[in-house]
C-alpha cells in the first residue's frame, strides 16, 4: 500500500484517505491463497489504524464530557469516516464471496469469519449507513447529560460516584439525605432522558425495517451474530434467573434487613455495612488502587500484573472519579499499539477494586489475542469478553489482601462481591426484558414506557426493599443504564457470562491454575471459534439449561453461607 496504514493517526484519517485506503484493497489481486492473506493482512493494518482512532477519540470526550470540541471530533469521525469504511467493507465482503479462491479459503480456513461476511452482506443497507452514525452519534449525548451530574453535599460538590460511595456510612440519616441529594439530580434530566430514547428508539426502528425486520430486536440479535442461541432462548433465560436468583436476592436483603434491626429496608440501607461496621477502605487514592491492583494480578499470573505494569507506564490508566468525566467503566483496546485504556470512576469503594479486577479481564484478553494476523481473530464475541471480565472478579476474590489485610475485612469484601453476584443477575435479565418490550412495540408513549419497566423491574427486584416516598428511583431506574442508551441488547452477555464464571470459579476452587491456563488459552482462541466451542476449550458448558442454572445458584448460595458463617 502506498501508505503505511499502521502508523496512521486520528487526523491522517480523513474520508479520502480512508476511501483511498480501502480503494487499495478492493484493487488486490486474490488469484492464490497467498494473495488472499495478503490482502487480509493489509486490511487488518486499516481495521486496526480504524480502530485506535475511534477509540482515542472516545477515549478523550469521556475523559471531559464538557469539552465541545472533544465532542465534534468523535462525532464528525462517526459521521464522516466511519459511514465510508462501513460502506467500503461491504465491497470487501461481497469481493471475497465472489471470488472463488477467497471464498473457498475462507469457509474452509476461516469459517467463523465466513459466516459473518455472509451476515453482513445478508443485513446491510446503503441506507442505514447514515441512520447509524446519527444514531451513534445521539447515543452519546446520554454520557453527557448523566456525566455532568453533581450534588452539594456539606459545602462539597460530589460526583455520583463520590456520593455513592459515602451511602456506605453507617449515619442512616445522612445516607438518606445524600440518596435523596442524587435521585433529585437524577429525576432533573429524566425528561431529556426520556426524549433521547424517543429519537434513539424511532431511528433504530427505521434501520431494522430498512433491512427487512419487523422489529429492532430482531436485527440486533442478527446484527449482533448471536449464531449460537436464539431470542427465545434468551427469553427462557430470562425466567430462569427470575424463578432461581430472585429467591437467592430476596435472601440477601432478609439477611440484612435483620441485621440492620430496620423495619424496612429503603434504599439508602443497601451498601451499608449490615453489621454496621466501619467501611471498608482498601484505598484512598489512585495510586494505591494500582499499587494493590498490581500485588493482587502479579500474585495470580505473571502477566496480570505485568499487563497493568506497561499500563500504568503507557498512561493508560485513569481511574479516579472527577466532575464531566463520563460515568461507568471501560477498558478499550487499541489494536495498533497492541495496548488497552482502562477508564473508571474511582471513589475508594471496594465495588472499585472489583470494576479494576473486571476491566483488567478484559484487558489481558485483547492482549491474548493481540497477536493474531487477522483484524476478525481479535474481535471475540461478547459472551467470551464478559466471560474474561467476570471470571477474573471471582478469580481475584482468594488475592485481594493487598487491599484488606485483615482476614475479616477480606471476608466482607467477599461477601459484597457474591451478593453483588446474586443482585446483579435479576437487574441484567430486567434491562434485557425491558429492551425487548421497547423494540417490540415502537409506538408506545413515554408513560407507557415507564409503567412497562415497572412492572418488568418488580418481577426481578428484591421484595424486602421498599421505596416508599421515592418511587420515582424506582421508575426511572433504566435511565441510568448507559448500556441501553449506547449500546443497544448488548446486555444478557452478562448473565451469560456471569453464569460461565460461576463454573468457571467452581474448576478453579477444585483445579487451580490448571483451570486457570486453561481458560487463558481458550480466551487466547480470539475471533476464530463460536461461542460456544470457546466455552467448551475452557472447559465449561454453554448451555441454558434449567439444571445448569439451578446448579450454579445452589453453588452460589453455598459460596454465600460459608463467608457469612464467617465471624468477626
Amino acid at each position: 500500500m502506498n501508505r503505511n496504514s499502521d502508523k496512521l493517526l486520528p487526523a491522517d484519517l480523513t474520508p479520502e484517505t480512508v476511501a483511498s485506503l480501502y480503494h487499495e484493497l478492493e484493487s488486490m489481486p486474490l488469484t492464490n491463497t497467498n494473495e488472499v492473506t495478503e490482502m487480509l493482512a493489509r486490511w487488518t493494518n486499516v481495521e486496526d489504524a480504524l480502530g485506535e482512532a475511534h477509540a482515542k477519540l472516545y477515549i478523550q470526550f469521556s475523559q471531559n464530557t464538557g469539552n465541545e470540541e472533544f465532542r465534534k471530533l468523535l462525532d464528525s469521525f462517526i459521521e464522516e469516516v466511519e459511514p465510508v469504511a462501513e460502506e467500503a467493507c461491504d465491497r470487501l465482503n461481497k469481493l471475497l464471496m465472489h471470488n472463488p479462491v477467497a471464498k473457498q479459503y475462507l469457509e474452509t480456513t476461516e469459517n467463523a469469519f465466513f459466516q459473518q461476511v455472509k451476515r453482513r452482506i445478508e443485513i446491510f443497507r446503503q441506507e442505514n449507513v447514515a441512520v447509524s452514525a446519527s444514531t451513534e452519534i445521539l447515543s452519546q449525548d446520554h454520557a453527557e447529560l448523566t456525566g455532568g451530574l453533581t450534588i452539594l453535599y456539606q459545602d462539597n460538590t460530589l460526583t455520583m460516584e463520590q456520593a455513592y460511595a459515602l451511602l456506605e456510612g453507617n449515619n442512616r440519616d445522612n445516607r438518606e439525605e445524600i440518596y435523596r441529594l442524587m435521585l433529585e439530580k437524577r429525576i432533573g434530566i429524566r425528561t431529556e432522558l426520556h426524549g433521547l430514547m424517543d429519537k434513539l428508539l424511532k431511528m433504530r426502528y427505521q434501520i431494522a425495517i430498512n433491512a427487512g425486520f419487523k422489529n429492532y430486536r430482531d436485527f440486533r440479535h442478527f446484527e449482533l451474530e448471536r449464531f449460537d442461541y436464539s431470542v427465545a432462548d434468551v427469553v427462557s433465560l430470562h425466567g430462569t434467573i427470575q424463578q432461581h436468583f430472585v429467591p437467592l436476592a430476596d435472601k440477601v436483603m432478609i439477611r440484612r434487613k435483620q441485621l440492620l434491626g430496620y423495619s424496612e429496608l429503603m434504599p439508602w440501607d443497601l451498601a451499608t455495612d449490615p453489621e454496621m461496621r466501619a467501611p471498608l477502605q482498601p484505598f484512598h487514592t489512585a495510586q494505591e488502587l494500582i499499587e494493590g491492583g498490581r500485588e493482587t494480578l502479579y500474585a495470580i499470573d505473571l502477566r496480570l500484573g505485568q499487563l497493568l505494569d506497561e499500563m500504568e507506564v503507557n498512561g493508560h490508566l485513569d481511574l479516579e472519579s472527577r466532575d464531566k468525566k463520563a460515568s461507568g467503566a471501560f477498558s478499550f483496546n487499541l489494536p495498533q499499539s497492541n495496548a488497552s485504556f482502562l477508564f473508571m470512576n474511582a471513589a475508594g469503594t471496594h465495588d472499585d477494586v472489583v470494576t479494576l479486577m473486571h476491566e483488567m479481564g478484559h484487558a489481558l484478553h485483547d492482549k491474548l489475542c493481540g497477536h493474531h494476523p487477522f483484524y476478525f481473530h481479535k474481535n471475540f464475541p461478547m459472551e467470551v469478553a464478559e466471560l474474561a471480565s467476570m471470571s477474573l472478579e471471582l478469580i481475584s476474590s482468594s488475592f485481594w489482601t493487598p487491599f484488606y489485610p485483615e482476614k475479616t475485612d477480606l471476608n466482607r469484601a467477599r461477601v459484597n462481591l457474591l451478593e453483588g453476584v446474586v443482585l446483579g443477575l435479576p437487574w441484567i435479565a430486567a434491562v434485557d426484558e425491558f429492551q425487548h418490550w421497547l423494540y417490540t412495540h415502537p409506538e408506545h408513549s413515554q408513560s407507557e414506557r415507564d409503567t412497562a419497566w415497572t412492572k418488568i423491574y418488580k418481577k426481578y427486584a428484591c421484595h424486602e426493599v421498599c421505596y416508599a416516598g421515592v418511587e420515582e428511583a424506582f421508575v426511572f431506574g433504566w435511565q441510568h443504564q448507559s448500556h441501553i442508551y449506547e449500546e443497544p441488547f448488548y446486555y444478557i452477555e452478562y448473565a451469560i457470562a456471569q453464569l460461565g464464571a460461576l463454573e468457571l470459579w467452581m474448576h478453579y476452587q477444585e483445579q487451580g491454575d490448571e483451570a486457570l491456563q486453561q481458560f487463558f488459552s481458550a480466551l487466547a482462541l480470539g475471533g476464530q471459534s463460536s461461542v460456544t466451542e470457546i466455552y467448551r476449550q475452557a472447559g465449561l458448558n454453554f448451555t441454558f439449561s434449567e439444571s445448569r442454572i439451578v446448579k450454579l445458584a445452589q453453588f452460589l448460595g453455598e459460596q454465600l453461607d460459608v463467608a457469612y458463617a464467617v465471624k468477626g
